[in-house]
């Protein structure tokens, strides 16, 4: 979707009182529609915008609205750098000159933004990057009243599972002054009974990741009542064990057929960095540091949950400090696992190695694990026997 205006002089001391105007117009602006694209005519030195989102999988950068101006690669563009990095970048073609800035909500990445200046002006740099974090907030909120927003993510059709678990899931980036969190999982448009979640509250962060029996809707159908029970717990101040019974009891009577789930759920106090953790039959959650592998988070475990009757006393809780800077990295196993008759496995040595030479390189969190993913994927020839799924929790203290 672009909005074009006629060209006039840069004014960026007029800027905030247009953008004021425009916030106050949002309100009454139709879901589909964004107000900063609806009236960029009024916004000084700038011709045109158009926003590009981030596709499902995160490979391809998609016009909003699918206009007819084609896709671009986050891989190997200028604007897949701004999206990969965060920076925006000033190109210069010999008739115009473009702003590409990252869309971002929070630490959140949803695509880029291009704006056509009438002329360059390095002012507008500055004022440009901070009203596309503005279009993202917007994105992120007409998007629940909407379904344009979500279908200009889409490059090829979703399947019902994967539909469903989408809408269980929480945006996969979220930062505050002491700690990050970045997820991912695939195939991202036939997904089916892999999850994550977190939340923060009061300077505790409660993250956790599930992995349903199957692969299809039933699995999906499982996750989505061990998510939803998982919050509701949480939510009502029930402790860690109390919740992994809970769930272990839930399943054993509301699955069928021996239905199960594994699972890790973990509390990061981000004050001093100890973390409390249960492991109902998941992979090991990883403990780097400085990118490398230092440890398994060993303790706590205890069957899946459906499996264990862990109301009677079944139920042990693990703990760890964490030094500042550290990374925990929860995974289920179809990130490490083969995915064929007699195929190799990615495995935890080669995630590992890989997470170190992209953080070396000064990329975020979100942009390693989006390489991470592709990276698995790519292992396999793009066809994944398994849901694959990761989350990384970076500790990162003000006093440190």
């Amino acid at each position: 979707m672009t909005a074009s205006g006629p060209r006039r002089d840069v004014d960026v001391a007029t800027l905030g009182a247009v953008l004021a105007r425009l916030i106050e117009q949002a309100h009454t602006i139709p879901p589909d529609q964004l107000s900063l694209l609806a009236r960029a005519d009024e916004l000084p030195g700038v011709v045109a915008v158009r926003l590009w989102l981030v596709d499902y999988g995160g490979r391809e950068l998609i016009p909003y609205g699918h206009d007819d101006t084609g896709r671009l690669s986050v891989d190997g563009t200028a604007p897949g750098r701004v999206f990969a990095t965060g920076e925006p970048i000033e190109l210069r073609h010999d008739d115009r000159t473009s702003l590409w800035a990252p869309l971002v909500d929070g630490i959140d990445r949803m695509g880029v933004a291009e704006f056509e200046l009438a002329a360059s002006d390095e002012r507008l740099v500055p004022v440009l990057a901070k009203l596309a974090s503005l279009m993202a907030t917007e994105l992120v909120t007409r998007g629940q009243y909407t379904d344009a927003v979500t279908l200009s993510r889409r490059v090829r059709p979703m399947t019902l599972a994967a539909e469903l678990q989408w809408g269980l899931l929480v945006p996969g980036a979220f930062a505050t002054p002491e700690v990050s969190v970045a997820a991912a999982l695939e195939p991202s448009y036939a997904v089916a009974g892999d999850a994550y979640d977190f939340a923060e509250n009061a300077g505790v962060l409660h993250a956790a990741i599930f992995d349903a029996m199957g692969h299809d809707l039933a699995a999906t159908l499982i996750c989505g009542l061990v998510v939803g029970a998982y919050r509701n717990l949480r939510r009502s101040g029930r402790e860690l064990t109390e919740i992994t019974a809970a769930l272990d009891s839930l399943l054993r009577q509301q699955v069928a057929d021996d239905g199960f789930a594994t699972g890790v759920m973990l509390e990061l106090d981000t004050r001093d960095g100890q973390v409390r953790y249960v492991n109902t039959g998941h992979p090991p959650p990883l403990l780097l540091r400085e990118g490398r592998l230092v440890g398994r988070l060993e303790e706590g475990r205890s069957l899946p949950f459906g499996l264990g009757d862990l109301g009677k006393g079944g139920v042990e809780v693990g703990s760890v400090r964490l030094q500042p800077g550290d990374r925990l990295m929860l995974y289920s196993d179809g990130m490490v696992e083969a995915h064929s008759a007699g195929g190799a496995g990615f495995g935890v040595e080669r995630l590992v190695d890989f997470v170190r030479v992209e953080l070396a390189s000064g990329l975020p969190d979100t942009e390693v694990v989006r390489r991470l993913i592709h990276a698995l994927v790519d292992h396999f020839g793009g066809r994944l026997g398994d849901d694959a799924t990761v989350m990384t929790i970076h500790w990162r203290p003000l006093a440190a």
